[in-house]
């Protein structure tokens, strides 16, 4: 027989600003303790979505958004507690050169957000409908962390790996990093500021064995890329699928604090 549940009696939940009540008693009492949260989802083809931000994210954020998608904003709305904006075009099927200007985008939202102090705790996909996409929740810090750059990596087709805005001597380190997973075409430019490294199997579609290649792959990437500064901060599905036996490989946005030199220290999220 099934029981109905009861919810405690306790004070009401302050959705979206936590608690905010000091402590009345003991070494701690006159401190004030607050969690600010905040979430950035990605929906259908062309929209995104900010809940739980102030006003001032939201109109970084439109800044952002103009200087990183050309095609720019088509408009704006309140949506069901969050506020939208759609864009022109589909950033999210992200077909060539569409593809790389989305991921800037995202990237470049998340590096808008960090720098505000709403540094990006985990990502999550809490949805079953087809081409669905990462929510981003991210608690807010004060101060914020300090300055960074960014540099994202898309895994594209089945055997690509595209470096966006990486700087030149990283990308010559990741290329021979991973020499021997490599085709014999030398890395070249996809288009201005991306770096293509075309590899030897189909590793974003492996089977049997090489699925452990790829995992090898992967490490060796990671190990690299910290060993000048870079670490990966939020590794997302921001892509549509069309096809029913197939899903969307993530696209790693990563940063390094600004000025890092080697020997200096890694950061970890």
């Amino acid at each position: 027989m099934e029981k109905s549940l009861h919810p405690p009696t306790s004070p009401t939940m302050k959705w979206l600003r936590g608690s905010s009540e000091p402590e009345s008693q003991g070494p701690l009492a006159g401190y004030t303790f607050q969690s600010r949260m905040g979430s950035l989802s990605l929906h259908e083809a062309d929209r995104i979505r900010f809940m739980g931000f102030p006003d001032e994210i939201t109109n970084s954020a439109r800044t952002t958004i103009a200087h990183s998608w050309p095609r720019g904003i088509a408009w704006e709305r309140f949506y069901a507690g969050s506020y939208e904006f759609k864009l022109h075009g589909r950033p999210w099927d992200g077909k060539a050169e569409s593809g790389i200007f989305a991921r800037r985008l995202v990237r470049n939202l998340l590096a808008t957000l960090y720098s505000a102090g709403w540094v990006m705790i985990f990502s999550t996909d809490v949805s079953k409908k087809a081409r669905d996409k990462d929510t981003f929740i991210f608690r807010h810090q004060s101060p914020p962390p300090p300055p960074a750059e960014w540099i994202s990596i898309a895994f594209s087709n089945y055997n690509k790996i595209r470096l966006i805005d990486a700087p030149p001597d990283l990308a010559w380190a990741l290329d021979r990093s991973i020499s021997v997973a490599r085709a014999p075409r030398a890395m070249y430019e996809y288009s201005p500021g991306v770096a293509e490294l075309l590899l030897n199997s189909f590793y974003w579609l492996a089977q049997g064995s090489t699925t452990m290649h790829a995992r090898q792959l992967l490490l060796q990437l990671v190990l690299t890329l910290e060993e000048h500064g870079f670490t990966v901060y939020a590794s997302v599905d921001q892509k549509n699928t069309y096809q029913d036996d197939r899903s969307e490989t993530d696209t790693w946005h990563l940063c390094r604090p600004t000025g890092w030199r080697p020997g200096m220290p890694v950061f970890h999220r």
